[in-house]
């Protein structure tokens, strides 16, 4: 399970071009970036409050009808600084689908691993990358069901180890998007 250190930096990487070069720079993109990236993530609210983090993760919010409705909610949202709907839903659509693109990607070794991404079928795809999928026991982040051990364990010193992981990985791409919009 990637963590929110790896959701936000993809999702940087995916819209900071489109973004800054329609108006959504600094802090707004920051705040854009780190709620739409990590979004289909809010799928542990429900579980937490019932004593069982999991119950509910992986689940509608990270399937492609969730990523078009994100879409359409962060375009409404959006537009406001990005001048046009079109502009909000594109860069909320990017946002929202490299969460639910990136664990289909990445296992999951305490639930079904992929993402139900067709849902209302409950068939999970899965498409490991090799390369993240043999780092799997260095980059799970594993958070324990209850409320006490899903915080302890989401700020605890193996969980660390995971965001700098994926700050190595995904860093440079976020990195080079940067680089690649100040040139031009």
């Amino acid at each position: 399970m990637s963590s929110p250190v790896a959701h936000t930096l993809l999702g940087y990487a995916c819209v900071r071009r489109p973004a800054a070069s329609n108006g959504l720079r600094g802090l707004g993109l920051l705040v854009a970036t780190l709620l739409l990236a990590n979004a289909p993530d809010l799928d542990f609210v429900p579980g937490l409050f019932e004593g069982h983090a999991r119950a509910y993760h992986r689940g509608w919010t990270h399937s492609l009808a969730a990523t078009v409705l994100a879409g359409v909610a962060g375009g409404a949202v959006l537009r406001r600084w990005l001048g046009s709907f079109r502009t909000g839903f594109m860069v909320a659509l990017l946002l929202y689908g490299s969460h639910v693109v990136l664990d289909t990607l990445t296992p999951d070794t305490r639930d079904e691993a992929g993402v139900p991404l067709f849902w209302p079928s409950t068939v999970h795809v899965y498409w490991p990358l090799p390369g993240l999928a043999s780092m799997r026991l260095a980059l799970e982040l594993s958070v324990g069901d209850s409320p006490g051990h899903f915080f302890r364990d989401l700020l605890g010193v193996a969980a660390l180890r995971v965001f700098a992981l994926e700050a190595l990985i995904f860093g440079p791409l976020a990195g080079i998007a940067l680089l690649l919009d100040r040139r031009s």
